[in-house]
């Protein structure tokens, strides 16, 4: 199969095990959101972060390139609750960090990525592990 085009990656989608890998990928971004707000800071931390959060409140236009989108984005979610315009703007970063992991995890399951391992678990061929090292050793 083609997964270059649009329509072929929409089938893959659409598959028997798509809604287990948008399942999957929608639990991924959820803990990726949770961290990302519980490290968004509530104060201004350069001088970017300054402007974004002064445009996210009472709108404008950035330097140039003048990142509309973006601008767009914080605007829209202006109103979460946040101690100050800089954390709201954090928090607002934090939910499109989550959503680019989301589709990102989604995206690479559909293309057939394996689902990540743990370090100490071992393959099937292998008999047994040892966790007493930093590295896992499993023998054979």
């Amino acid at each position: 199969m083609d997964y270059g085009t649009a329509t072929a990656i929409i089938e893959v989608l659409r598959g028997s095990s798509a809604s287990h890998v948008l399942d999957r990928s929608w639990l991924v971004g959820l803990c990726a959101l949770v961290v990302y707000v519980a490290l968004a800071p509530p104060h201004v931390v350069a001088a970017d972060n300054a402007e974004f959060a002064t445009l996210g409140a009472l709108g404008g236009a950035a330097h140039p390139s003048g990142y509309p989108l973006y601008v767009l984005w914080l605007r829209a979610w202006s109103w979460l609750p946040g101690t100050s315009p800089a954390h709201t703007a954090a928090i607002a970063t934090a939910i499109l960090g989550a959503l680019s992991i989301a589709v990102l995890h989604a995206a690479c399951r559909a293309w057939g990525a394996p689902p990540p391992r743990s370090p100490w678990r071992c393959s099937a061929r292998r008999r047994s592990c040892s966790r007493t090292t930093a590295r896992p050793r499993c023998s054979r």
